[in-house]
């Protein structure tokens, strides 16, 4: 008690010698002579306040006369610096905004140099009113900052900090080991000076968006284990700064993440509070008054602080041991089957080829779209796999007779247990055989290629999530190849396109077969069983319907429910353990609205409260399966009303898609592709176009019996159109933006002639027009891959966001490097995806096949 009242009474004479002018005294020509006043404060707030040095500098300056007054805010005291302060203007007066004012008597002074300091001169503080504010600061180490820039480089220099300024408002034991810390830092102490090493500061490349300033998390706590029970336990932080500097960044705000090597004790609170008194940000932070107009001249502000590790613990989290229950049950039912399927063949009771993804386009007059009528006049469920992987593929109704009959002498749960088999699921996964020769072999290529795309982009965008010279970004998107990432929004769209073709071309195939037909005539319905009745007919129409779209809720849902929660889960993990901070909040998201994605309408959410906000493809194509059966059951009967309802559906699509884009004043920029996500991106107006035209090439091939006769130059004009059209969509936007109006025309039009581009190359595939591309994409080394391209879609992600966060630090952006991760998160992503197919989508897909037949 008695120092702080002797540093209160030191603290008042200061400021009576202030008010009493004692810093003006005449010279010995009769003139006022102008003195600064210079305080030791590291005495002021030492343990013997009667060291207090008061001394006086004489400066060259000439008083004018007595009408202005400086003031200096007292947060400098806690800089550590001795501190003098002068004016220089001949017009303007400056007076803080804060409580504690230190006032020096009404003078206006020329030009002052203060004759023993380094003062600021070369830029001024605040110099938008032809005003500057110098602040001569001394210091044994570091001379003082020349400009605001310098100042900005030492932003969080532990070297700076002064206990004082923070001891009373942090708790005791932070207090106790931040105090040591900084004690044994400026004894040079081995531990200590390893935390500030550990700790992040300015590293360059400001101006170049680096808004990494990460310091490393490992070694950090590896002065732990080096140093054990010597040193105070250590945590580290990653604390989110915005600034903003007139001077510096031009009123831009930035965002920048700080690594702190701080005392475990201190907690987010402490550390929030010791960020906002480093000297050199209240330095940056100075607001000055000036004609009575108070003018925010910086912002160097701490947005939130948050540990590295946190809180979260996956042992603690019931939904893990959920899931973890049920990889058990599956790995259990895996090999029970296994070993089952594996007795039955060596007894010779089964030898059943259960072919689990079939090749498109089958021949088979049993494959129906729907379901087939048998003998018994039971229906079966047909398998179609409308999505990325095998889009709409239909299974044979009938499996071979003589391995059908052994099948089904098996019991109800024998059948059910050997839909688990490793052998026979896996087989059919990874077989490189294709049931008909004929068939639409070049969708397979076609779907891995695009989907290789997609992840190229993705992984472009993660690396320069994580980058430390962004700017390199800036730099790519100004050259001709980089709108292939930034305009590789169209690559979703093949899917949509191979969607659409193959439900039209399988559902005619099947209707077809049917050959059903209506009638009132009572004696024709009784003689044909495939003449229905008006009423009939739409009864059974419905019914199908329904259950088409619950048989394919059923194949989708499980394998996309167990990735949700698999990504729930894992970035949980990752947003506790890493320094990032990942853009995406599926932690969050994916627990509180995974029923929008179960439901297939999160696409209509905005996208920070999306799940998996790359699964809005799932939700717009299941939205197009359902308007596309009910188009097709229409056209049995109304053909014509069919094709005009397509086609309004797709005006309409336009339409819209172009209002949306000038209401909201969209103007498409190659550098930010996902800037209409909440109003087009992701909406089912701005992709059913391509989907549409996937529904007429199916149609075409439908029609097309024999593929004609085309010749060469008709043929080779058709492929360039095609390809020009490809060309102008993905690198027409040629200084990287589009004007609204040309917007508006690019985001409605484009998708559709995306897809009708691919009409011709998908139609010349099939009639064997285009031997060498039809080769490459029929290869049949990318069958076991188009398979696995519903889980991978779904899961590359989730694989991107864990592997790159968990980096200690930022990358060097090198297009060599970027494409090397694309290679491993490709390969992380079907090596994922052939597990996850054999642990639930292949199973689910043959016990659909058991109960549709039961």
């Amino acid at each position: 008690m008695e120092k702080i009242l002797l540093q209160v009474i030191y603290l008042w004479l200061l400021l009576a010698k202030t008010q009493a002018g004692n810093i003006i005294t005449p010279n010995a020509h009769g003139s006022s002579e102008s003195k600064s006043l210079k305080v030791n404060y590291k005495k002021l707030f030492s343990d013997s306040p009667s060291d207090l040095d008061l001394d006086i500098l004489n400066d060259s300056s000439e008083i004018i006369d007595d009408s202005k007054e400086i003031a200096l805010n007292f947060d400098d005291f806690v800089s550590q610096k001795e501190l003098s302060a002068s004016i220089k203007d001949n017009e303007t007066s400056f007076k803080t905004n804060g409580a504690n004012v230190f006032k020096v008597p009404k003078t206006k002074m020329k030009k002052t140099i203060a004759s023993k300091h380094s003062s600021i001169k070369n830029e001024p503080f605040i110099n938008d009113f032809n005003s500057e504010l110098l602040f001569a600061i001394k210091d044994d180490n570091l001379t003082g900052y020349d400009t605001y820039f310098h100042a900005f480089t030492h932003l969080y220099d532990h070297n700076k900090w002064n206990i004082n300024s923070f001891s009373f408002d942090i708790t005791k034991t932070c207090l106790k080991d931040v105090k040591k810390y900084l004690n044994d830092l400026k004894l040079s102490r081995d531990w200590a000076l390893k935390v500030n090493d550990a700790s992040g500061k300015y590293r360059g490349l400001f101006f170049f968006e680096n808004s990494f300033w990460l310091g490393s998390k490992q070694y950090c706590y590896e002065i732990n284990n080096e140093f054990a029970n010597d040193i105070p336990s250590l945590q580290f932080f990653v604390v989110k700064i915005s600034i903003k500097l007139e001077p510096v960044n031009k009123k831009k705000l930035r965002i920048i993440d700080v690594g702190q090597c701080l005392p475990k004790s201190c907690t987010q609170q402490d550390v929030i509070i010791i960020m906002n008194r480093d000297p050199a940000s209240l330095i940056l932070q100075q607001t000055l008054t000036m004609n009575n107009d108070s003018i925010k001249a910086n912002e160097v502000k701490v947005l939130e602080t948050r540990k590295v590790p946190g809180e979260y613990s996956i042992w603690e989290d019931l939904k893990f041991y959920i899931f973890g229950l049920t990889v058990l049950a599956l790995l259990s039912l895996i090999i029970c089957a296994t070993v089952y399927e594996e007795i039955l063949k060596a007894r010779g009771l089964l030898n059943i080829n259960n072919e689990i993804y079939d090749d498109v386009n089958k021949k088979d007059k049993n494959t129906t779209s729907g379901y087939c009528e048998n003998n018994n006049n039971k229906y079966e469920m047909s398998y179609i796999n409308n999505n990325i992987n095998n889009k709409s593929n239909i299974e044979e109704c009938k499996t071979n007779k003589n391995h059908q009959q052994d099948f089904l002498k098996l019991g109800l749960l024998s059948k059910m247990l050997l839909c688990f088999a490793f052998g026979s699921n896996s087989k059919a996964i990874l077989s490189g055989k294709n049931s008909n020769e004929d068939s639409l072999t070049c969708i397979h290529g076609l779907r891995l290629f695009t989907l290789l795309w997609t992840i190229l982009v993705h992984t472009y965008l993660q690396m320069f999530g994580i980058g430390e010279n962004r700017f390199s970004r800036n730099i790519s998107e100004r050259t001709f190849l980089y709108q292939l990432v930034g305009n590789a929004t169209f690559s979703v769209d093949t899917f949509f396109f191979i969607s659409g073709l193959l439900i039209v071309l399988l559902f005619l195939k099947t209707e077809k077969n049917q050959n059903r037909k209506c009638s009132n005539d009572e004696d024709n319905i009784q003689k044909n069983d495939n003449v229905l009745s008006t009423d009939r007919f739409w009864i059974k129409s419905s019914q199908k319907m329904v259950m088409l779209v619950l048989y394919r809720f059923l194949r989708l849902t499980p394998a996309y429910f167990f990735i949700m929660v698999l990504t729930e889960l894992l970035m949980k993990v990752t947003y506790n353990q890493s320094v990032f901070t990942p853009g995406l909040i599926d932690h969050i998201n994916c627990n509180k609205y995974f029923l929008r994605n179960i439901f297939y309408i999160n696409n209509f959410y905005p996208l920070n409260e999306m799940c998996m906000m790359w699964s809005w493809y799932l939700a717009n194509d299941f939205q197009f399966y359902i308007i596309t059966l009910l188009i097709l059951f229409i056209s049995i009967r109304y053909f014509k009303v069919s094709l005009i309802s397509t086609i309004f559906l797709l005006l309409m699509s336009w339409i819209i898609t172009i209002y949306m884009s000038l209401h909201y004043k969209y103007t498409h920029k190659v550098s930010d592709p996902f800037e209409s996500f909440d109003f087009l991106y992701d909406k089912p107006w701005q992709r059913f176009g391509p989907y549409v035209m996937g529904m007429f090439t199916g149609y075409f091939l439908h029609r097309v019996k024999v593929p004609p006769k085309i010749p060469f130059a008709i043929n080779f004009a058709l492929w360039s159109m095609s390809s020009f059209i490809l060309f102008i969509i993905i690198f027409g936007v040629g200084e990287g933006q589009l004007n609204m109006m040309a917007t508006s025309f690019y985001v409605s039009f484009g998708h559709t002639a995306w897809g009708f581009a691919l009409i011709w190359i998908t139609l010349s595939c099939c009639w064997d027009l285009a031997k060498p591309i039809n080769s490459l994409l029929s290869f049949n080394g990318f069958f076991p891959f188009s398979r696995l391209c519903f889980c991978s879609y779904l899961i590359h992600p989730t694989v991107m966001m864990v592997t790159s966060f968990q980096s200690d630090g930022p990358v060097q952006l090198r297009h060599g490097l970027i494409f090397t991760a694309f290679l491993g998160n490709a390969a992380i992503s079907f090596i994922l995806a052939f597990i996850i197919s054999l642990m639930v989508e292949a199973p689910v897909i043959r016990l659909l096949k058991v109960f549709y037949r039961k």
